[in-house]
């Protein structure tokens, strides 16, 4: 038996322990979440209760790539009268909390954490764009060049978001929005146009909602 169908197997047996009294007993909890990591560690869950039933809630804990294993999880589900499963790309954001692993108490963390609390599928890859500025056009362009040539697709304007930058540079990366994808895009960027007097200046995507039954 494969770990899906022996998570599902403990859930169904466990159930009675699940439900019994106000809060569910620790060790059922216990041994369904060592069900559930032994398909991944990194995975948890949580149960809930709503107007029309109990939710059984499966978190990928900020993992993207955790998200098609859950929707693997989910498929495999039995049918339990009163009980539907959910699957979430971080479970706190549905409990207005904030996990400062995923979403660190930083410029970007913050964005990122706007982001998910607005909706947005962060565990899909697409489109970000990078800004970087620099005192005159030359320097931009300088700096384009060189990013072609490494593959990338850059475009060069003019900049008068600040006295001492003159022109911008904007590049293209296909990525998944993650607070170390980000983080370290922008340190690749800020390294390469050090030496051409540039610095970083944001970044921004579109959004992918999560509220897409596509995603």
């Amino acid at each position: 038996m494969n770990p899906v169908q022996t998570f599902w197997q403990d859930f169904v047996r466990l159930l009675p322990q699940l439900t019994e009294g106000e809060d569910p007993s620790a060790s059922a909890m216990d041994a369904l979440l060592n069900a559930l990591q032994e398909i991944d560690e990194r995975l948890y869950f949580f149960i809930g209760s709503t107007d029309t039933g109990m939710d059984l809630i499966l978190s990928a804990e900020g993992y993207s790539d955790l998200m098609p294993v859950l929707n693997q999880i989910k498929a495999s589900s039995p049918v339990v009268p009163g009980w539907q499963t959910v699957i979430t790309y971080e479970a706190d954001l549905l409990f207005g909390q904030r996990n400062l692993r995923v979403f660190p108490e930083t410029e970007n963390g913050d964005v990122l954490y706007m982001m998910g609390r607005k909706g947005d599928a962060l565990w899909l890859s697409r489109p970000v764009n990078f800004s970087v500025v620099f005192p005159d056009m030359q320097a931009a362009e300088q700096f384009a060049a060189q990013l072609k040539q490494d593959g990338y697709c850059c475009e060069v304007s003019s900049y008068d978001g600040a006295k001492d930058m003159q022109a911008q540079a904007e590049i293209t990366l296909e990525l998944i929005p993650g607070i170390e994808n980000i983080d370290n895009a922008e340190k690749m960027l800020a390294a390469l146009a050090l030496p051409f007097g540039g610095r970083n200046d944001g970044w921004g995507c579109c959004e992918v909602s999560a509220a897409d039954k596509s995603v």
